[in-house]
């Protein structure tokens, strides 16, 4: 009797498992704050004076300039893009930035600027022919984090808890 009520209760329930349609929007949807998912602000890290209130309109800009990056590509993890300039420029990528992006130029790590009210990452760029890539990755507190987080998932399946039945 039990199985079959359980039965009934998964055949009622087939319209609600299995989704009718999907959709994927890209990495920049997901990964903005503009209202679209249930977090609002729980992220936003305290150097952020101005909270973006809408989708950015250029990926990269050159302040005080108005230079085009070139073959710019970005995801969530990565930015990379060319830039030429007959002097100095600082390019502004409209991401917010958070500890474990670095950047590097023609190969040589370069530092991150995100002291400016929106908390987005700025990178000093040098006269000439310019490659520019930002990466994130992992920082070493996350990592020892993950590390504690298996070993625990680990030990929880593998020591001999005599004092838990079920």
């Amino acid at each position: 009797l039990f199985g079959l009520l359980l039965f009934l209760v998964f055949l009622s329930s087939l319209n609600f498992l299995i989704p009718k349609k999907t959709f994927d929007k890209g990495d920049s949807f997901y990964s903005t704050n503009e209202a679209t998912t249930t977090v609002k602000d729980e992220y936003m890290p305290k150097w952020v004076l101005e909270k973006p209130n809408k989708h950015f309109e250029k990926k990269v800009e050159i302040l005080d300039n108005n230079s085009l990056p070139r073959n710019l590509i970005y995801n969530s993890k990565r930015v990379s893009f060319e830039l030429s300039s007959n002097k100095p420029e600082i390019a502004r990528v409209n991401t917010i930035y958070y500890p474990g992006w670095s950047a590097k130029i023609n190969g040589t790590k370069a530092d991150i600027m995100f002291d400016n009210a929106g908390g987005v990452m700025e990178v000093g760029l040098p006269a000439g022919n310019n490659q520019i890539d930002l990466a994130f990755s992992e920082t070493p507190i996350r990592i020892l984090a993950d590390l504690i987080s298996i070993v625990g998932f680990i030990l929880l399946f593998t020591t001999n808890n005599n004092y838990i039945s079920f």
